[in-house]
C-alpha cells in the first residue's frame, strides 16, 4: 500500500508519518528513500515517534547534525521514557525548541520526570492546548488533575479531546461527552478516539504490556 500510494503521488512526508513505531527493515529501507527522494528531515524525523532502538537514535542524531527541524525532532520522542530521550529533550530545549512541541513530544510518558516537564514546560509559557496533547494514552490521576486545569485556565477544547487518544476510562467518556455538550464539533472527538502519529502511542503502550 505504501509503495502505491508514493507511486499516486501521495506525500513522501506523510509516508514518513506513517512509520512511526515501525522498526523492521523495510520501514528503515523506506526512510532512507524518504530521505534521499526528498523528504523532509524533520517528517522523518517525527515519524521515529515510538522508537527507542540503537537505529533510530543514530538517525535522530544525524538528522539534527544535517539540519533537521528541531520542533520535528521532539515531537518524534513522543511515547520515550529512556535516559536517551530525556538528555535530547534537554538539548533540544537549549537550542530553543518550542517548549509547546516538546511538551506534545511527551505524549504517552506517565514518568516523575514527565510531569516535572510538564509543568516545568507550563511555568515557561508552553501552550496549554499542546501540553494537554502530550496526554494521550495516559489515564492516572495526576493526567486527570491536568486535563482540568488546563481546561479552566482556557485550554483548547479540541487538543483536550485529542490528548484523551487511547484513554478507554469512564472519565475519558464523561469528558468526551462534556466537551460535546459544550460545543466541540463531533469531528473532533471522533478524529481523537484512535490518535494520529504521535497520539497513537498509546497502541505502543499497551502491545508492550501484553508481551510482558
Amino acid at each position: 500500500m505504501r509503495e502505491r500510494l508514493l507511486a499516486a503521488g501521495a506525500s513522501k512526508s506523510y509516508i514518513a508519518y506513517g512509520l512511526a513505531g515501525i522498526d523492521s527493515k523495510q520501514a528503515w529501507e523506506m526512510r532512507e528513500r524518504l530521505l534521499a527522494e526528498g523528504a523532509g528531515s524533520g517528517s522523518v524525523a517525527k515519524g521515529l515517534a515510538g522508537l527507542d532502538s540503537e537505529r533510530a537514535w543514530e538517525m535522530r542524531e544525524r538528522l539534527l547534525a544535517e539540519g533537521a527541524d528541531k520542533d520535528y525532532v521532539a515531537i518524534g520522542l513522543a511515547g520515550l521514557d529512556s535516559n536517551q530521550a530525556w538528555e535530547m529533550r534537554e538539548r533540544l530545549l537549549a537550542k530553543g525548541t518550542s517548549k509547546s512541541l516538546v511538551a506534545v513530544g511527551l505524549a504517552g510518558v506517565d514518568s516523575k520526570r514527565a510531569w516535572e516537564m510538564r509543568e516545568r514546560l507550563l511555568g515557561e509559557g508552553a501552550n496549554k492546548g499542546l501540553v494537554a496533547v502530550g496526554l494521550a494514552g495516559i489515564d492516572s490521576e495526576q493526567a486527570w488533575e491536568m486535563r482540568e486545569r488546563l481546561l479552566g485556565e482556557g485550554a483548547d477544547k479540541s487538543s483536550v479531546a485529542r490528548g484523551l487518544a487511547g484513554v478507554d476510562s469512564k472519565r475519558a467518556w464523561e469528558m468526551r461527552e462534556r466537551l460535546l455538550a459544550e460545543g466541540l464539533d463531533k469531528s473532533y472527538i471522533a478524529k481523537a478516539l484512535a490518535g494520529d502519529n504521535i497520539t497513537f502511542v498509546w497502541r505502543l503502550i499497551v502491545a508492550k504490556e501484553q508481551d510482558l
